[in-house]
């Protein structure tokens, strides 16, 4: 299977306390995103968050795993320009610091929203989550998340705007580990 450059991927670690407990907090089956940046023959490379920073992963890591789940959705209608500055977007998060600390306030956060109460993060947030990602899906134009904040959704919010999405389509799911 061949994705194309500006996919999003979401992965779920089924062996993974912490991936169950960010999963559960955001009320989803997914605990990690990653945009594909770049594709070649024998690999698929991802951008995202490593427990310190943003790098460059490769898919096949998750693919060959037992214990990882994964779906992909390609956009529909995006140009190449716009594919171009979705990449260039995330080339320039590469490095930077992940905000791992943050996940408890976040956690709260989500927590006390699903029980009905608006409580707004208790820090401030920083690239946490999938930012990352929406720092490049930002930019196609006939997408739910043209121009949005990167820190506004999670991950589990993400994948349901994507599902319901005209723009977007899920091109490939694995389901490993009972999801």
């Amino acid at each position: 299977m061949r994705l194309k450059a500006g996919s999003v991927i979401f992965i779920m670690h089924h062996d993974s306390k912490l991936s169950r407990l960010i999963a559960w907090f955001m009320g989803t089956k997914w605990c990690h995103s990653a945009l594909v940046v770049e594709t070649s023959r024998r690999e698929i490379w991802l951008s995202e968050t490593t427990d310190t920073q943003v790098a460059y992963g490769a898919f096949t890591r998750y693919f060959y795993d037992p214990n990882c789940s994964f779906e992909a959705f390609e956009p529909l209608d995006c140009t190449k320009k716009e594919q171009g500055k979705c990449i260039e977007a995330a080339k320039q998060n590469v490095g930077r610091l992940y905000a791992y600390h943050q996940l408890l306030s976040w956690a709260l956060s989500c927590l006390l929203t699903r029980a009905g109460f608006k409580l707004k993060n208790l820090l401030p947030y920083g690239l946490i989550c999938n930012s990352h990602v929406l720092t490049g899906i930002r930019c196609f134009k006939s997408g739910p998340f043209y121009n949005i904040k990167p820190q506004s959704i999670h991950t589990g919010q993400m994948y349901e705007l994507m599902k319901k999405s005209k723009a977007w389509k899920s091109v490939w799911a694995v389901n490993n580990g009972g999801c």
